[in-house]
């Protein structure tokens, strides 16, 4: 599986690499003390907080994950989703959004209030919410879920 990582337009503040082995490597720092390291390696990511191993992440999929980094709770610390096409048709994005909480100074997975996960996320920065989708009877509706 080949790994893509997207990135919000300055919010990496380090690359550290990318090795030919399908792994991925991101540096960044959630607030001013603490320096992250995500490694995504086939469908496994790792936490790495400062130079301990926070907690691995196994995804089920076969789809490419990616990385993007945000301030997905307006907390002005820097939080990360890890996404993936859906394995359908690969029509929607699924995603799973950790919180960095700066007082542990470790990630929370975040959970949608409207289902069993995020799909299609989108900032909402009048609201202060992700915006993502859920389907009632098939049908597609926007969720808010402020974190």
């Amino acid at each position: 599986m080949k790994v893509k990582t997207i990135v919000l337009a300055g919010s990496i503040l380090a690359a550290i690499g990318t090795t030919s082995t399908n792994a991925e490597i991101i540096g960044f720092f959630p607030s001013d003390d603490s320096k992250v390291t995500i490694k995504i390696k086939n469908n496994e990511v790792e936490i790495i907080n400062g130079d301990k191993i926070e907690k691995k992440i196994e995804f089920d999929t076969e789809k490419t994950l990616n990385i993007e980094i945000s301030d997905y709770d307006f907390d002005k610390n820097l939080d990360f989703s890890i996404w993936h096409s859906d394995d359908g048709k690969g029509v929607y994005d699924i995603y799973r959004i950790f919180l960095y909480n700066k007082k542990t100074k470790a990630f929370v997975e975040a959970q949608s209030k409207c289902g069993d996960e995020f799909i299609n996320v989108r900032i909402d920065k009048k609201t202060k919410t992700i915006a993502s989708t859920i389907f009632e009877d098939n049908t597609p509706k926007i969720c808010h879920t402020k974190l």
